[in-house]
């Protein structure tokens, strides 16, 4: 008699572990790599979780059929099909979530100055930054930012942030860069902010004026070889800045 073909025999509760909790690790290792690569979990999703998950769902299930005597085709295709569902339901799961893009922030101007006059308040926050640190310090710090705070063409705002909107950026395959705007929220807080979007004059910036801006608050990655203090004006001021809508999200803007 011909031995019988595997596929035709009723698999082994080996074959349920291996092929379920192998689909298992492949879609929580392979997937943060594709759909998300900046996702800080990464392959861990499959060694710690669906990978084990896996193997306890294929032995679980293999001890079902067993016990219900379901006929071997049944098995088999019980295996592929819970295989194909758990990487589908993996997949879902490590999809990245949105991005935080930024505020649309109607603010009302109160005050206006140079970035220079700041210079004291700002070298007495580095100062004490660097308390700790004092090796880490950039030789001749305060002159050459005192230079670089003269020579700068924006401003220092000071504003009433009357309300705001926040944006998101969708991320998923099938939707990525649509933005996902929330409600406009009420705030009525004061800010200060630092920007140079019309120009580096405080009178583009009259007080009581009312404008909606733009609040960037993506992540761009932690900038290489920025030494301290840092020798970008808002960063040194340690201050956001706002910026004018950008045409993408212009249509944001309404109630």
């Amino acid at each position: 008699m011909a031995p019988t073909p595997p596929s035709s025999a009723a698999p082994s509760v080996l074959r349920w572990v291996l092929i379920i909790g192998g689909a298992g690790f492949a879609a929580g290792f392979f997937g943060p790599m594709i759909f998300a690569p900046d996702a800080n979990q990464g392959p861990l999703v499959g060694i710690l979780m669906s990978g084990p998950g896996g193997v306890v769902l294929g032995a679980l299930l293999w001890a079902i059929f067993k016990l219900l005597q379901v006929p071997a085709a049944r098995q088999w295709q019980g295996i592929w099909i819970t295989s194909l569902l758990l990487v589908i339901a993996v997949s879902l799961l490590i999809m990245p979530k949105p991005e935080l893009s930024g505020d649309l922030e109607e603010v009302r101007f109160d005050s206006c100055s140079r970035p220079v006059d700041s210079i004291d308040e700002a070298n007495a926050y580095w100062d004490k930054q660097l308390a700790a640190r004092p090796d880490a310090a950039r030789p001749g710090w305060k002159e050459d930012s005192r230079e670089m705070l003269q020579n700068d063409d924006g401003v220092v705002l000071a504003v009433d942030v009357v309300r705001s909107k926040t944006l998101r950026a969708e991320r998923k395959p099938w939707n990525s860069g649509h933005i996902l705007a929330s409600d406009w929220q009420i705030v009525n807080a004061q800010k200060s902010y630092y920007a140079r979007y019309a120009g580096g004059s405080c009178s583009d910036y009259a007080a009581g004026t009312r404008a909606i801006l733009f609040h960037d608050r993506r992540f761009y990655g932690v900038p290489t070889n920025l030494g301290w203090p840092p020798k970008k004006v808002p960063h040194f001021l340690d201050l956001q800045t706002l910026e004018a809508v950008p045409d993408s999200y212009r249509t944001y803007t309404g109630d």
